[in-house]
Order: structure tokens, then sequence, then C-alpha cells
């Protein structure tokens, strides 16, 4: 929950989601539009590592040292978002988010399923109590809960609004909407971001 307080200078903005910056599973800040493609080696989602699936079974870093490789957990998202055409069963996907071996964070899971332009589509499972805190977009943001319930609290133009949304609703944050959402059950939800260059920065 939000409380009431000046809103930092460091609130995280979906950086992972989209860019992929940090090796941990965190939330996403937004980048200008040219740094939206996804080629081969982006980290598009935090477990797109390009160390994996070296085919030495060694790399080097910086330091000329050599670094075992990690097990990729997901396609490579040049693979992953190819195309002209998706089609998306959550299920299967909610199963396997489920079943990856780390651990969440904040009581949920996720997974960048589809990323291309100035559009990302992150599926979430929470479990009860999961939450996610304080984050916003330079853009329009969907909240589209597929089952369970979740408690979406939003900040905007200095005032405060809970929204309880239910299984099968959607919310739609207009762009800079800072928002914060906790599971009061078992939840999956589908979080869309959709970039606008003219958006202010945020």
């Amino acid at each position: 929950m939000m409380k009431d307080r000046e809103i930092s200078k460091r609130e995280p903005q979906y950086k992972e989601l989209i860019s992929g910056q940090s090796p941990h599973l965190g939330e996403l800040a937004t980048l200008p539009l040219s740094t939206m493609t996804s080629p081969p080696n982006n980290k598009t989602d935090p477990y797109d590592d390009p160390t994996y699936n070296q085919p030495s079974g060694l790399i080097e870093n910086q330091t000329n040292e050599p670094v075992p490789t990690k097990p990729r957990l997901r396609e490579a998202p040049s693979t992953r978002f190819s195309g002209q055409q998706h089609l998306f069963d959550v299920i299967p996907l909610s199963a396997h988010l489920q079943a990856e071996t780390h651990l969440g964070a904040n009581g949920h899971r996720q997974m960048t399923i589809f990323h291309q332009g100035a559009t990302t589509i992150v599926l979430f499972v929470f479990e009860a109590g999961g939450k996610l805190a304080d984050y916003k977009a330079n853009g329009l943001v969907t909240i589209h809960v597929l089952d369970g319930a979740l408690t979406v609290e939003t900040y905007s133009e200095a005032k405060r609004h809970a929204h309880d949304l239910r299984a099968q609703q959607i919310l739609v944050l207009g762009p800079g909407v800072l928002h914060s959402m906790i599971a009061s059950q078992a939840s999956r939800m589908l979080l869309t971001i959709y970039l606008d260059k003219d958006a202010a920065v945020i």
C-alpha cells in the first residue's frame, strides 16, 4: 500500500521488463523508443542473460577470467519475440513460470511473453499477499486480471485511488501514473505497456 509521502526520485519504472538492465527479478524503467528493439543478446527479461548457453561452456568476463555459464531458463528473446503472429496460451505459460527454479520476488513471478517496438506484455503469477510496489511508465499501462483478485492503488495529481479488480477486469492507466498492487488471493495478471514517445519523461 502506498503511504502519504513525497514521491521518491528512485521509484522504479518497469526497467527489467522492457530493457533487462538488471540480472535480478525486479521491475522495469522505460527507455526511449530507439532502445526498444530486441537484438539476440539483449536481456529483455531478467533471465535472458547473454552469457547463457555459450557453446564453449566457459566465457571470459572483462577481467579475462573464465566464468561458468548458466543454463538458459527461457527461450532467447530473439526467437521468442520474432515473427508477425503470436498465439499465447496463458495456462501452460503460467505452469511453466511457476515451475521455474529461481526464487520469486515479493510473492510473485513474472515473464515477458511479448516485446516488440513500444509494446511489452508481461505475465504475472501472484501468491496470496504477493505485491508490486510503486511503478510507473512513459506510456499507457493496462492491468488485466485473469483470475484471482488484485487491489491496485494509484497516485495521480495528488490523489490516491484504490481499485479492487476481480477476474476479467481491466484497469487502464495513463502515462506516468504511479501505482502499486497486492493480491488478496492467488492471482494471474497480464500487464501491458505501450510506450509513448510523446509522453512526458518521468
